[in-house]
């Protein structure tokens, strides 16, 4: 979405298609291919999806893939110079070199008559990570599910590198899954280049171009493995927030120039990430490039890490930004994986009072769905304290805020800070214009308007940013015994039995 120019904090894009500003590039009859029969018995069906310069069809009674339908991707060979040709085949090249890992789409076949190019390539319908992550939500507040997907996209990208073929256009859109999300494989090389170093500035879409790549600072080239890496760290904050954490990698941006001022500070105030997840962003995000952290340093980091989100006693004390961003995945996991806030139940009553109820209902329902309990209602009615905004009591020792060592000039002026991007799909600034999706378009979505995005943040010393704290609140209301005893009582029906929550 457009910034509003009236809000005293500027906000970026969210999390939904942006419009294409170049349009498409191919002749209306590639949308009229439906019946058409292609070398090998492949005969294409309906339209998947469209892009830049290409269509994608179903295609079916072919041999390939185990006469399993398939996905053909149409780009034109009708009236094309040879500069185009070349693009079209290097893609083609760039995509088989690596089409044998397992988290890459495959790539059976390509047939080439007078009238176009038919690239024949593994179907999944499940649709996009963007999908996933936006639609779908089945990452947030999945900590498990995150890393596993993470470091597929991880083990593809780095595979890609050890093949001399560098992306330059990570993002959901191009990214496939399956499998509910648990697995995902990366397509589309239409922007993929052979070459370690590109002068070919503002290649790829906005939202996950490093600063280099856009023209910041200014170089000669700039690294196409280090933008890749910066691109992942991008995808890595969609999958913990829904959100981007800027809408471009140059000081124009609100957001991205206040990150480059404060890293540490920006992406604090604007992201309610955990520590340790902030430590990685931070070393991924580094300027200069070649300070930025490898693939397999991202894979060791994220895998020693426990969790990705501040708990709600931490957000509770959050800065504005990352706290409203909080409560906002707080009732998205609320609604999709309750159990995973049993244990912080008792915070969810004092600093989200209005999540609260929400949260008891989803648990009651879906405790009495699958029939863990014969009286659910015993559970809610029995001892459970109505929900208040404060309580006396020192926090339990795994919600202390974690410190980071921020300079004290950094705290000064924290309300000031641009909110950062909602997610959204971005087409807008693909100067190349990779060739066409594998997957079909969607219609835009907007994540919550009224949340605020989040921001990301630079790379320097982490120790003392959330002092220590104690809740201070009146001392009649209800105490924390008792809400203790309500929690512990919901953890004692469950057990082990998260695997029934959706």
């Amino acid at each position: 979405m457009p910034r509003h120019t009236s809000d005293p904090i500027p906000r970026s894009p969210d999390l939904s298609h942006s419009p294409d500003s170049h349009g498409t590039h191919f002749p209306r009859w590639m949308l009229n291919l439906k019946g058409t029969k292609v070398k090998g018995g492949l005969r294409l069906g309906e339209v998947l999806g469209t892009g830049a310069f290409g269509v994608v069809y179903v295609g079916a009674g072919s041999h390939f893939a185990d006469n399993r339908p398939v996905a053909v991707k149409v780009l034109s060979a009708a009236g094309i110079g040879s500069e185009r040709r070349r693009q079209i085949e290097h893609e083609m090249l760039c995509h088989s070199r690596v089409s044998k890992h397992p988290n890459i789409v495959t790539l059976h076949r390509v047939f080439v008559d007078l009238m176009a190019y038919y690239a024949v390539m593994d179907l999944h319908a499940d649709g996009d990570l963007f999908k996933c992550i936006t639609e779908d939500e089945f990452y947030v507040g999945n900590d498990a599910m995150i890393k596993v997907v993470f470091g597929q996209l991880l083990d593809a990208v780095e595979f890609c590198h050890e093949n001399g073929v560098y992306h330059r256009d990570l993002k959901p859109e191009n990214i496939l899954c399956r499998n509910r999300g648990n697995t995902v494989l990366l397509t589309d090389f239409g922007l993929a280049t052979r070459n370690t170093f590109s002068q070919d500035f503002r290649c790829g879409s906005e939202f996950y171009m490093s600063p280099e790549c856009v023209g910041f600072p200014k170089v000669r080239a700039y690294s196409t493995v280090h933008n890749d890496i910066w691109a992942l760290g991008v995808i890595l904050v969609n999958l913990i927030t829904s959100r981007n954490p800027w809408k471009c990698a140059e000081p124009q941006d609100g957001g991205f120039a206040s990150f480059y001022e404060d890293p540490a500070g920006y992406i604090t105030d604007t992201l309610p990430v955990s520590r340790d997840a902030l430590v990685l962003l931070l070393r991924i995000f580094r300027i200069p490039f070649e300070s930025r952290l490898s693939i397999s340093g991202i894979r060791a980091a994220i895998t020693n890490i426990d969790r990705l989100l501040l708990t709600p006693a931490e957000a509770a004390f959050a800065p504005h930004s990352a706290r409203q961003t909080a409560a906002h995945l707080f009732d998205i996991i609320a609604a999709r994986r309750p159990h995973v806030l049993i244990e912080h139940y008792e915070d969810i009553c004092a600093y989200f009072p209005d999540l609260a109820e929400g949260l008891c209902e989803r648990l009651r329902l879906d405790m009495s769905e699958h029939g863990l309990i014969n009286d659910v209602d015993d559970i809610f009615s029995e001892n459970a304290p109505e929900p208040v905004r404060h309580f006396h009591r020192e926090l339990p020792e795994w919600s202390v805020p974690i410190p980071i060592e921020i300079r004290p000039e950094q705290l000064e002026d924290v309300i000031g800070y641009p909110q950062s991007p909602d997610m959204s799909r971005d087409n807008s600034a693909e100067t190349a214009g990779s060739e066409g999706p594998i997957t079909p378009d969607t219609h835009p979505i907007h994540v919550a308007d009224d949340v605020p995005e989040v921001a990301l943040d630079g790379a320097q010393g982490l120790e003392g940013r959330m002092e220590e704290m104690k809740i201070a609140g009146p001392a009649d209301l209800p105490s924390v015994t008792a809400l203790s005893a309500f929690s512990s009582r919901i953890a004692r029906v469950l057990g082990s039995t998260g695997s029934f929550f959706r």
